[in-house]
C-alpha cells in the first residue's frame, strides 16, 4: 500500500502550476512520511526500494510542474536521505551498490545523487569505492577530448562534467595535482574552460 499511496501522491494530469505546486509537494511529503520508520528498522530493505522509486516517480513528474520555490525538487533530497538510512541499515553489496549509485548520479537530471561516492562511502567501503572509480574511469575514457570549435552536444558536456567531479575527488583525497590538471585538460572548448583550469593551476 505505500508503493501505491507514492504513486497516487506523484500521479499528475497536465500541467501543475505555481498555486498548485505547494498542494502537491505536501501530498507527496505525506507519502513519504512512513518510509522514515521503515528505514531505520527491520524493514530498511523496503524502504530502500520504496525510496528508489520515489525518486523515479518525482523525477518524472518536475517538468510538468512549476517548481518556482523548489519544494517540489527538496523531495527527491528527502527521498535520497530516507535510501542513504536504509542503505546504512541493510548494507546491500557494495560493488552492486556502487554500480547502482553511479548509474543513478550519470544519469540524474536533478543532482539528486550528486557526490554519492563519499555519501555513500561508509557503505560502499573499499570495494565500492574502488569499483565506482573505475566505472567513472572507463566512462571519462570513452569522452573524446574536446577543443575549441567543435559543436557541443550539451547532453554529453553534462557527462564531462559529472565523471570530471567523481574523478577530480579521489584525485584531490590522493594529492595528485597532474592528474587534476589532465581532468581539466580535457575539455577546452569553451574559453570559460581555459579560465577554470588557468585558476585551478594558479
Amino acid at each position: 500500500h505505500l508503493r501505491k499511496a507514492i504513486d497516487s501522491a506523484t500521479r499528475i494530469r497536465g500541467f501543475i502550476d505555481y498555486g498548485e505546486a505547494g498542494g502537491w509537494a505536501e501530498g507527496v511529503r505525506q507519502a513519504l512520511d512512513p518510509l522514515d520508520d521503515l528505514a531505520s528498522g527491520i524493514r530498511a530493505g523496503l524502504a530502500l526500494k520504496l525510496a528508489e522509486h520515489a525518486v523515479d516517480r518525482i523525477e518524472q513528474t518536475l517538468e510538468s510542474i512549476d517548481d518556482s520555490d523548489g519544494d517540489c525538487s527538496a523531495l527527491l533530497h528527502r527521498a535520497r536521505d530516507i535510501h542513504l538510512a536504509a542503505a546504512g541499515v541493510v548494507r546491500p553489496d557494495p560493488v552492486q551498490l556502487a554500480r547502482d549509485l553511479f548509474a543513478r548520479e550519470i544519469e540524474d537530471g536533478y543532482d539528486t545523487f550528486h557526490n554519492a561516492v563519499n555519501l555513500y562511502g561508509d557503505m560502499l567501503g573499499d570495494a565500492g569505492r574502488s569499483e565506482y572509480r573505475r566505472l567513472a574511469r572507463a566512462a571519462w575514457d570513452r569522452l573524446p577530448p574536446r577543443m575549441p570549435g567543435r559543436k557541443r552536444d550539451f547532453e554529453i558536456t553534462g557527462d564531462y562534467g559529472r565523471l570530471r567531479d567523481i574523478l577530480d575527488a579521489y584525485a584531490e583525497s590522493e594529492g595528485d595535482v597532474d592528474a587534476r590538471i589532465a581532468l581539466r585538460a580535457k575539455d577546452l572548448s569553451a574559453a570559460w574552460n581555459y579560465l577554470e583550469l588557468a585558476a585551478f593551476c594558479h
